[in-house]
């Protein structure tokens, strides 16, 4: 009797067992065969797919040279319960469009495949799949799912949209229909709420800066550029799977997406290009027309498959070198401490790091890292802006102290000036003319009142130099150095050594140079007690150099805030004028070795 309850026991737990593996989802998730290309019978059971290549699924495909665009998998299975009712095929992520068929017939599809360089079409990026399999369709042994598909939209290495292709995250499974819709209808939400949060943080982004570039104190021409990449980030987000879901029309999101990543690049680098200008315009220009007609040669539908591929080589080459620009010259930010530099190197890091799925785990959001870091990018140059911002209000701040003590100095320095000088011998000349009136020797007092206004008009002269060079508008900036250099060693017998190389620039610039000049001559021979001076003004690359070396007693360089702060208005003259030529100061000093200073700026040629 025990024995055959015991045998009872074991069929009934053998029958709900296998009822409960009945009842289960069936994962799909060996044997995986990829094949590049597109033949009709590749769909078919019988097909021999004994060649094709083995590839884990989920996995990123990758396009390669004179590779077809579409690409079929194949799998072989086997099912234990083929006669149940309302099963599915449920695919977690697919990139892009596909057809799927189960033992030669079509079960299901999402989006067109499309051919070669056709970008007019709206396909789902990671939408899940679910297809009901028809009655009596699977077998127990030996079932065949095949799955088209698009890889690249190009057949040219490297030419896939952003994020990649192929079954690249979650699972395939088989089972009731009615549980797993109530996974898609949860994946689904999670995909629209991000995509919302994008949108929504992307369109708050684009709003900020057209508020700041309206506002700005003054031109800020590195804002068109962040604005037009704003734009066009904000577009590829927007051409994700949110387009597709409500079947938003206005545009194909594919082309939306590859218009996006075909133009960030040059946006990208033109954003840092102009902030530092340290490539000349006339390299830029070429570079930009070449990107320009690469670009138009990839979206046009009329052009060779062969000419395509050519430009799109040479569009990875320029997109390469416009973002290790971008990188170097925000490297270069730090270098030099500018104000935000560490915010902007961040972001283009985060950016460049975030283009590439293959860098970051298959299941990272959908592979909507570069959603994440383009994102990241964005608010992290604003962010490096609102850091200017604070800066430069605290330096117009204290600037506003400044140039009000400086005024009243000013002011007092040419009433004494006037007073002590230009009045006096005015005054003495006054006098000399009266006692010529009243005395006999009328040449002697006459020739006094001539040397009193010829000394009178020297030191007008003085003044009106001190106000403006005058010097500076009537010759070119290489002959005012050396006038002005002559006119230093006389004053205050040192020597002065100037290698100035001729070159042409706005007269505002020239008068920028002959100011800094001046400055740094007078620091040298005031602060320093320098008895010889060397100065060079040359041009290299695009940007002008203005190189003052003397011999003086020097000062430690790590007590240069405290040479900031005690060296008065120049010093802060000195550098709102460098800030505002685009430039840097470099100051080398040791003490009892005198200092260098080297100034470097973007040329600006004579208009």
């Amino acid at each position: 009797m025990i024995i055959r309850y015991l045998k009872a026991v074991v069929l009934l737990t053998f029958i709900i067992a296998n009822g409960l593996a009945m009842a289960g989802d069936v994962q799909i998730k060996n044997n995986w065969l990829f094949q590049h290309g597109d033949l009709s019978n590749w769909s078919q059971p019988l097909y021999d797919d004994s060649a094709w290549q083995t590839v884990e699924v989920p996995r990123l495909l990758f396009q390669g040279h004179n590779t077809p665009v579409k690409g079929w998998y194949r799998v072989h299975f086997d099912f234990k319960a083929p006669e149940q009712q309302g099963l599915a095929l449920f695919i977690e992520t697919i990139r892009h469009a596909d057809e799927t068929w189960l033992n030669g017939t079509r079960i299901g599809g999402l989006g067109e495949t499309y051919d070669a360089w056709d970008f007019l079409h709206t396909n789902p990026q990671s939408l899940p799949r679910l297809y009901k399999i028809p009655a009596q369709l699977l077998n127990e042994k030996n079932n065949v799912l095949a799955i088209k598909t698009n890889v690249g939209f190009g057949e040219a290495w490297g030419a896939m949209f952003p994020g990649g292709a192929g079954i690249t995250k979650g699972k395939v499974l088989i089972g009731d229909y009615d549980e797993l819709l109530e996974k898609v209808h949860n994946t689904k939400l999670n995909i629209i709420t991000l995509d919302t949060v994008f949108a929504v943080l992307g369109i708050i982004e684009f709003v900020i800066i057209i508020v700041l570039l309206k506002t700005a104190l003054g031109p800020v021409p590195e804002f068109k550029w962040l604005l037009a990449c704003s734009f066009f980030l904000l577009l590829g987000a927007a051409a994700h799977d949110i387009n597709y879901i409500y079947s938003i029309k206005f545009i194909s999101a594919n082309l939306a997406m590859v218009t996006a990543m075909l133009v960030l690049p040059y946006t990208t680098a033109m954003y840092f290009w102009s902030q530092y200008r340290d490539i000349p315009g006339k390299v830029i220009t070429v570079l930009s027309a070449i990107w320009a007609f690469n670009v138009v040669m990839l979206l046009l539908p009329s052009i060779s498959f062969e000419l395509k591929n050519i430009c799109w080589y040479v569009w990875n080459l320029q997109a390469v070198t416009f973002f290790f620009y971008a990188i170097y010259a925000a490297f270069k930010g730090l270098i030099y401490k500018r104000v935000g530099a560490y915010a902007q190197f961040f972001g283009i890091i985060i950016y460049v790091f975030s283009i590439r799925s293959q860098w970051l785990p298959d299941d990272f959001f959908g592979h909507r890292n570069i959603q994440f870091g383009s994102i990241i990018y964005r608010y992290a140059l604003l962010f490096a802006y609102f850091q200017q911002l604070t800066h430069i209000r605290m330096d117009f701040k204290k600037l506003s102290i400044r140039i009000v003590g400086i005024t009243d100095s000013v002011r007092h320095s040419i009433a004494r000036e006037l007073h002590d000088g230009i009045g006096q011998h005015l005054a003495s000349a006054k006098l000399q003319t009266s006692l010529a009136l009243s005395s006999d020797e009328k040449d002697q007092h006459l020739g006094y009142v001539k040397s009193e206004l010829e000394q009178a008009v020297q030191g007008l002269r003085r003044l009106i130099n001190g106000l403006h060079p005058v010097v500076i508008d009537q010759t070119p900036i290489h002959q005012a150095l050396t006038s002005e250099c002559k006119n230093i060693e006389k004053i205050y017998g040192i020597t002065t050594s100037l290698n100035c190389a001729e070159m042409t620039m706005d007269k505002g610039t020239e008068i920028h140079v002959f100011r800094m000049f001046q400055e740094c001559v007078s620091n040298a021979i005031k602060h320093g007690l320098a008895t010889s001076v060397e100065i060079q003004l040359s041009t290299k690359k695009g940007y002008v150099c203005l190189s003052i070396r003397d011999n003086g007693i020097g000062f430690n360089i790590k007590d240069k805030g405290e040479y900031r702060d005690d060296g008065g208005y120049g010093f802060v003259s000195l550098q709102e004028r460098i800030t505002l030529l685009s430039g840097h100061l470099d100051m080398t000093s040791e003490t009892g070795k005198g200092c260098h200073i080297q100034i470097k700026f973007p040329l600006s040629p004579a208009t």
